[in-house]
């Protein structure tokens, strides 16, 4: 069984790549060889770790390759650069096919006040070659920069 290397959107900015570097190890913790056979990971890098995170639609999405047709998006991770000062954060995860949006958690991830992430498993939604994903943000909290999610699929 070989494991595929999963897909990444790499940043320019250094505190972005240590903040993916971090999710990413959060993430990969309790794997092994077995449970990331055929296995993506993609990241939504919606707001730099200099820009502060607003209410709306994100504008960044991520395309769904032809490899990963019927692929299942399983889980979702959220972190920011810098943590709101008050209040929490809620993201909802968009999905775009053919023009038509739809959301796609039932219950949004939410970054608690002064943390720095928080993850969604079994969203169990297929998804297929051109599918479009967006990270929206419902509440933005206060002084938070940066917001960057991944997103687990399996084959």
């Amino acid at each position: 069984m070989s494991i595929k290397k999963p897909y990444v959107i790499l940043p320019t900015d250094s505190k972005q790549a240590r903040q993916i570097d971090e999710m990413f190890g959060i993430l990969f913790d309790h794997l092994t060889s077995a449970t990331v056979a055929n296995v993506r990971h993609i990241v939504i890098p919606s707001f730099g770790s200099d820009e502060s995170v607003t209410t709306g639609d994100g504008t960044i999405g991520i395309t769904i390759p032809e490899e990963m047709n019927n692929y299942v998006l399983t889980d979702a991770l959220c972190s920011v650069y810098s943590p709101s000062t008050t209040g929490n954060i809620n993201v909802q995860l968009r999905h775009s096919r053919a023009g038509t949006d739809v959301d796609l958690l039932t219950d949004k991830i939410v970054i608690l006040e002064d943390g720095y992430y928080d993850k969604v498993s079994h969203i169990n939604k297929v998804v297929y070659k051109g599918d479009i994903i967006f990270a929206d943000i419902d509440l933005p909290g206060s002084g938070v920069l940066g917001l960057f999610t991944v997103l687990t699929f399996r084959e």
